[in-house]
């Protein structure tokens, strides 16, 4: 029987790596004899060889497989600086299936012995299900991954590189001794690659929706880290150990294109919704968002950089659940049809969803789904039918820097029903109304401005809290919070109830160590007790839910509390409410505040939670305002409620519309914005309409979004198809015709075009090329995801030299360019930063000089038809461009450094780059460089 040659050439590379044999000259030789498109390298002759001494451990290679997890660019972002020292004692890494039939497989780690364990091997193993034993073409009838478990590893006293230790005093509060201190030392967990070794578990039967939710993506993100060792690390661990293996990934991708450019007739699967790939297949490039697609969406985490590309991860399509692009709200059938008057199949009622601007997505039920996510309670679960509704872009949130702009009263059960039923001429837009004077006050300490600034609050009183009511309340506030509250960056709202809690209320930002209080949750591991802020932000690291939220406190040196009058902590926002004061279906008043960084979506907020729910109060539609007291001593009252009053004309719309003058109805028209929750009336010229625009909906900003609600109660189907009057053609953006013009001749000039990712590390832009960060010329991401885009770039320069080092393979010179935006701050742009088209072009080989691309900006300037100022005679205009000495650190000056003046000001510099900035991106070749803005020659 023939030996695996995998096997063989696994266990002969161990070998080698560990020294037990010394390769021949035949194997040690690269490329290998014959190599298809290779040709070896004549020997150079080194005098200096002679004298050099052997190294008794030279046949010993050192720190190999450490070498290999770091050069891979997935793995590597595992890797903390206290796990290199562990890995180092790495000697090898194996993996095989379990059996055959793709049951799963097994990695194996092996360690010498070290200091920080006492294993010598550690073993993970991926189980796979077999997949459904009906054959359905139309299914995906693969294995499935269903669970990973490891070897515990153990750790050696105090050598736990998983846990750190944090010291702490803690205050005796009762007792003989109340008062005395006393140091404690506490072991918490931090980032580590060894946590690869405790993979994440779910128990379906005790976690909510959202946890297994995100415990799936933490099983499928495990998973797919297995499979890079499997099938990419073991068995290419030479190339990863010289770093080559980065390079040929790109050569497959680019077989792999051209392999899909040939695709079979019925090969459609990608394109089903549904479509779920194996476990362990190739997954096709993610389309779509949401938790149908969550395995193609992890991938993308592990796709390849694409050739003369940067090699940072490929992330295109990447979204969370959260980030979901449609909001759905689920509702239940009969409730509906009960709340609407009457049963609609459902036929009838895609046809109302889809005149009202909406979309059936899915009927499902509470056993379907459970059955769906393999819970234990599906079999006693609920059979009843729930509709799951889409809310589209012309209705909600799409839009990501103006969420102001869109309707959030359809994001509830109780909005959508009274959404529906006054679309229906079933019911006509309520009256909201401010009870009586403010009872309640919330004072605002000045301590707030550096965190969240501002406050707004109100009461529902006497209030019907069913359990349907109750889970809605609850559903409203997490949409709200993912969508116009910017994932509690600009909002975070807090609900109370009023009767175990009393006013007045205050809202402060105190040291962490003085807030202290019993949270509404803890994980699973801690217990449910008074904890300081402090404490509570070490232990919701491990909680799956509220963890996303800890970056807006980390760095805050106060943090923010609201307190009732006797000093009783109601919240510590935006993480997490006190459980005294916790609401429930036994609750009758509540207390709602918001605190935020912006005041007018902390307004539109409050707004659209206390219209939405005051139709449970004992007086439907009315609410108790608050008095909320600013650190400048000014009162306000809130909430407003405002109902403004604006006008359109009908002509207008009818315009807009398509439809002829003769066939225009202004009267029908008032009643169809009605129809919207827009109470209209014709005004006595019979041409204009006044619109009362209810506080629901804080969208409408413009004439065009009442004419959009004005199309949709027409029906989108009664609008007549017509052509256009006049044909028209674009005509290209002046400073992209330049730009394809540059790209052409530097293409011309035997440049290879690069494009590199518009987000870049914060180094990149400035330690890496020696230059300063003054503050003022980065856009810096909030709380960026990886450390790779960190900022937006503000030079081309630093993505060209990456792209050369992931291309060192190539032959030399390499040349290179890029012509791309660069993004700087600009205090006077609407969103206080600009986009500059530059170009940007480098050449590295074994020498550089000025010249090189000093000729490139000759051939480019004499394309732009800008002398240099020695040739004005040629251009009388003055319109001539000069070079200067620079003083860029970026380039080194003793070599060559100019800048390029133009009509007195900098536009580009060029020169030989600096070798500090060169050994920065791991480039032992030397490297030429120009940068330039090109819309000063538009």
């Amino acid at each position: 029987m023939l030996a695996d040659p995998a096997a063989m050439a696994a266990f002969a590379r161990r070998a080698i790596v560990n020294g037990d044999v010394e390769p021949t000259d035949e194997e040690a030789q690269w490329p290998p004899a014959g190599a298809e498109g290779e040709e070896p390298e004549p020997e150079e002759d080194n005098e200096d060889d002679e004298d050099d001494e052997e190294d008794p451990n030279a046949h010993h290679l050192d720190k190999f497989w450490f070498a290999c997890l770091c050069n891979n660019p997935q793995i590597s972002q595992l890797i903390m600086e206290h796990d290199e020292a562990v890995l180092e004692y790495l000697t090898d890494i194996s993996g095989e299936y379990k059996e055959p039939g793709l049951t799963g497989f097994t990695l194996t780690f092996t360690f010498r012995e070290n200091p920080y364990f006492t294993n010598t091997t550690i073993s993970k193993t991926y189980n796979l299900a077999p997949g459904p034993e009906e054959d359905d073409e139309l299914e995906y009838n693969g294995p499935i991954f269903q669970s990973a478990v490891a070897d515990p590893i153990n750790w050696k006293e105090g050598m736990d590189v998983t846990v750190k230790s944090v010291t702490k005093k803690q205050r005796k509060k009762t007792g003989k001794n109340k008062g005395d201190t006393r140091t404690v030392t506490k072991s918490v967990p931090q980032e580590s690659f060894f946590h690869f070794f405790t993979p994440p578990q779910l128990n379906p039967e005790e976690a909510s929706e959202e946890e297994i939710q995100t415990a799936a993506e933490l099983l499928n993100t495990d998973y797919l880290i297995g499979e890079v060792f499997l099938n990419d690390i073991i068995p290419k661990a030479v190339l990863w150990y010289t770093g080559e293996a980065e390079f040929s990934s790109d050569d497959e991708e680019e077989e792999e294109e051209e392999e899909d450019d040939y695709e079979d007739e019925d090969d459609d699967d990608e394109d089903d919704p549904d479509y779920v790939p194996p476990a362990g297949g190739q997954a096709p490039e993610c389309k779509q968002s949401g938790p149908d697609v969550l395995v193609l969406n992890l991938r993308a985490i592990f796709g390849r950089a694409h050739v003369m590309c940067s090699p940072q991860l490929k992330c295109n399509n990447l979204q969370s659940s959260a980030n979901a692009t449609m909001p759905t709200i689920s509702i239940n059938r009969d409730d509906l049809h009960t709340a609407l008057g009457r049963s609609y199949t459902q036929k009838e009622f895609e046809d109302l969803c889809f005149d009202f601007g909406l979309e059936l997505d899915e009927v499902t039920s509470e056993k379907e789904e459970l059955e769906k996510s393999g819970s234990a309670k599906a079999k006693d679960a609920s059979e009843a039918i729930i509709y799951k509704i889409d809310i589209p872009a012309n209705r909600c949130i799409l839009v990501p820097f103006d969420t102001n702009h869109h309707s959030y009263d359809l994001l509830c059960i109780e909005g959508l029903v009274r959404g529906l039923k006054i679309f229906l001429n079933k019911m006509g837009a309520p009256q909201y109304q401010l009870k009586g004077e403010p009872k309640e006050t919330m004072t605002i300490t000045a301590n707030t401005a550096a965190v969240r600034p501002f406050g707004v609050a109100a009461v529902l009183r006497n209030v019907n809290m069913t359990q349907k009511a109750y889970d809605s309340f609850i559903d409203l506030q997490e949409k709200l919070h993912q969508n116009i509250c910017r994932r509690r960056t600009l909002v975070a709202i807090g609900t109370h109830d009023l009767d175990t809690i009393k006013g007045p209320f205050t809202y402060d930002a105190q040291k962490p160590e003085d807030v202290v209080f019993k949270p509404l949750r803890v994980p699973d591991a801690f217990e449910l007790k008074e904890y300081n802020a402090k404490e509570l932000l070490t232990m919701y690291q491990q909680d799956l839910q509220l963890k996303q939220y800890l970056h807006i406190l980390e760095k805050e040196p106060l943090i923010p509390v609201i307190r009732d009058a006797n000093g009783v902590v109601l919240s510590m926002p935006p993480i997490i409410n006190g459980d005294h004061s916790r609401i429930s279906t036994a609750t009758k008043n509540i207390f709602i505040e918001c605190t935020a960084t912006d005041l007018t979506k902390a307004k539109i907020v409050l707004d659209i939670i206390v219209t939405m729910f005051s139709e449970h109060c004992a007086e439907p539609f009315t609410i108790e305002p608050v008095n909320v007291v600013n650190p400048d001593g000014k009162t306000v009252a809130y909430p407003a409620l405002s109902t403004r009053t604006t006008s359109v004309q009908a002509e207008d719309i009818y315009r807009r519309m398509g439809i002829k003058r003769e066939q225009a109805d202004p009267a029908k028209l008032a009643e169809l914005l009605t129809r919207m929750q827009l109470t209209s009336s014709l005004d006595a010229d019979q041409k204009t309409i006044s619109v009362q625009v209810p506080p629901t909906r804080a969208d409408v900003l413009h004439p065009c979004d009442i004419w959009e609600d004005a199309a949709i109660a027409f029906g989108f189907n009664n609008i007549e198809w017509t052509e256009p009057a006049v044909s028209t053609s674009g005509k290209q953006q002046p400073i992209n015709k330049l730009a394809d013009q540059l790209r052409r001749l530097l293409v011309e000039a035997n440049y290879t075009e690069a494009l590199t990712f518009a987000l870049c590390k914060h180094d990149d832009n400035f330690a890496s090329l020696r230059r300063p960060d003054d503050g003022k010329t980065a856009a810096v991401i909030s709380n960026p995801k990886t450390q790779d885009f960190q900022v937006c770039r503000s030079n081309l320069l630093s993505g060209l030299l990456r792209t050369v080092h992931s291309n060192l393979r190539m032959p030399l010179p390499i040349k290179v360019f890029e012509v791309s935006d660069v993004v700087l701050l600009n205090p006077a742009a609407e969103t206080g930063a600009s986009n500059h088209r530059r170009l940007a072009a480098v050449q590295a080989g074994k020498s550089a000089g000025f010249e090189a691309v000093q000729g490139l900006l000759d051939l480019v300037m004499q394309m732009l038809e800008v002398p240099r100022d020695d040739q004005l005679a040629l251009k009388p205009d003055g319109r001539a461009y000069t070079l200067r000495p620079s003083q860029d650190p970026a380039f080194f000056g003793q070599l060559g450094a100019a800048d390029i003046i133009f009509r007195g000001a900098r536009v580009g510099v060029l020169g030989v780059v600096h070798p500090e900035v060169l050994a920065n991106y791991n480039l032992k070749l030397a490297a030429s460089a120009l940068e330039l803005e090109l819309e000063f020659f538009l």
